[in-house]
């Protein structure tokens, strides 16, 4: 029996590298390697504008890290509580070419999620899954995916649609109905799960948005329209892709990036709403400054306002006014003017009612008729 072992050739010479040369040689390029990966080479993130393939607008694309689900760090520091919800693609194509989709999808959708600080406390993650092909399902509300254990089960029970894809039909869904449980003080994230072209995404990804929710476009397979992942994230929304089902797990570790980006960072505490200033509450009463009375009658008349103004003689043909801005009276104090005839058996009557305000009018009354009739 001989052992085999790899050559290089070098200078057109072969030259056999025995096993142990071999290892120390790998154990060289091993720490270069991961040198690379820090320097952005593989799992880096940018900021990129191609017009060729976005119309110039600006998205985020992560390119995968591949790592394994054991070197996935989970998140650790949480001060926003987080209403998730996984909308997975469940059409006929994800199992085309025996791309076992279903599969890979539900093993990602697991993965993620035990990476998140999962619970029913105050600034937990919860999980809902939505699955969507022509019609949509939902697989565990928000109000039950307070717990791992709560969503492995769900995803592990879900069953297959195998119809076709209305993405912006199941956006639209997971907005109106799945996260009308979100809580009022969480944050609000839908990741979306694709891997064909649907054209009707656009107006629910921009409904969801307006209601508030972050979605994370993920596309899967070379059918994909990267413009129509790009307009389900935004046009600063974070957008990531793998070239098959297989390959999900290679962008677990951006995706539960994603994901303890929001939850670690404190939602901005809203400007208070300023209370509207009060219409100022104005007197039914006429506001006046001044009273007067004149007598066109065939009498003699007093006139007074009682606690305000004493009583003032007014003859025919005559009349009498009292400036009450001198008085100390307050703002729309009620004053009350009253008259009594003189002459016959006496007659009072109060004639008028205003409101005292300095910068009101001169309020006046004119009586006339006879002893029996009089009026003012």
């Amino acid at each position: 029996h001989s052992t085999h072992f790899p050559k290089f050739r070098v200078a057109s010479l072969d030259i056999a590298i025995s096993e142990v040369v071999f290892m120390k040689a790998f154990a060289f390029f091993l720490p270069v390697l991961a040198h690379a990966m820090e320097d952005g080479e593989v799992g880096s993130v940018s900021y990129v504008s191609d017009a060729s393939s976005c119309q110039g607008r600006t998205v985020l694309q992560t390119k995968a890290v591949s790592m394994t689900r054991a070197q996935v760090t989970e998140c650790t520091t949480v001060v926003t509580p987080l209403d998730l919800v996984f909308l997975v693609d469940s059409s006929g194509s994800i199992e085309d070419n025996n791309a076992n989709g279903h599969y890979h999808s539900k093993q990602f959708v697991n993965d993620v999620t035990n990476g998140l600080p999962v619970g029913d406390g105050a600034t937990d993650t919860r999980v809902a899954v939505v699955q969507f092909a022509s019609t949509q399902t939902t697989e565990i509300e928000l109000t039950d995916g307070i717990s791992k254990s709560a969503v492995e089960k769900a995803v592990k029970d879900m069953a297959y649609h195998g119809t076709a894809t209305f993405t912006g039909a199941g956006i639209k869904y997971a907005t109106d109905f799945t996260f009308r449980h979100a809580r009022p003080d969480a944050a609000k994230m839908l990741i979306v799960i694709a891997d064909g072209n649907s054209k009707d995404t656009q107006q629910g990804a921009d409904d969801a948005r307006d209601s508030g929710i972050d979605l994370v476009a993920v596309g899967v397979g070379d059918q994909i329209d990267e413009e129509e992942m790009q307009g389900i994230a935004g046009s600063n929304g974070k957008m990531l892709s793998v070239e098959d089902y297989a390959h999900l797990i290679t962008i677990l570790a951006n995706t539960t990036e994603i994901v303890c980006d929001e939850v670690s960072t404190p939602k901005p505490t809203p400007a208070p709403t300023p209370r509207p200033t009060p219409a100022p509450t104005w007197p039914a009463d006429p506001l006046a400054h001044t009273i007067c009375v004149r007598n066109s009658g065939g009498y003699a008349l007093d006139f007074w306002a009682p606690g305000v103004v004493g009583k003032t003689r007014v003859l025919l043909g005559a009349e009498k006014c009292v400036d009450m801005r001198h008085l100390g009276l307050t703002k729309f104090q009620q004053v009350r003017v009253n008259v009594k005839v003189i002459g016959g058996k006496p007659k009072t009557r109060m004639v008028h009612t205003v409101a005292y305000y300095s910068q009101g009018e001169t309020a006046k009354r004119t009586c006339t008729g006879t002893i029996h009739n009089w009026k003012c």
